[in-house]
């Protein structure tokens, strides 16, 4: 299947996985002042005190935000061409591409072949992709 030129290729970002690595330092830093330590003594979730919760889960974020990092050169780039575009190994014309978009999950579709990626895009990226 030819193509064409190609036009623009676009990469999925890391943007949102940095600033939940920052919020995740952020909270796990907060515990260590004392004025927040001693507001959050006083609170308590389904018996848990809300220092270790806050510790977890600011453990938790940094943990997830590391690992999606490393693997975001693991997610395939969309690359536009003048006639279709190429998702992976996915290509097709876009007389016969469909694509369908709930949140960060991409459908793209043809008579041939359907495939599923959930990529983290910039807005005007998303907007590129979707206005197709």
């Amino acid at each position: 299947m030819n193509l064409g030129k190609e036009t623009k290729v676009i990469q999925p970002t890391a943007t949102n996985y940095v600033i939940q690595l920052v919020v995740g330092c952020f909270g796990i830093l907060l515990l260590f002042v004392p004025v927040t330590r001693e507001i959050l003594e006083n609170y308590a979730y389904s018996g848990i005190n809300a220092r270790y919760l806050i510790l977890f889960l600011g453990i938790l974020a940094i943990i997830h935000g590391i690992f999606k990092i490393i693997n975001i050169k693991q997610e395939p780039c969309i690359t536009l061409y003048e006639a279709g575009l190429k998702v992976g190994t996915f290509s097709s014309t876009y007389e016969d591409l469909i694509i369908r978009v709930t949140g960060n999950k991409f459908s793209f579709s043809n008579r041939d072949k359907e495939v599923s990626y959930i990529l983290s895009l910039s807005k005007k990226d998303y907007k590129t992709v979707v206005g197709i």
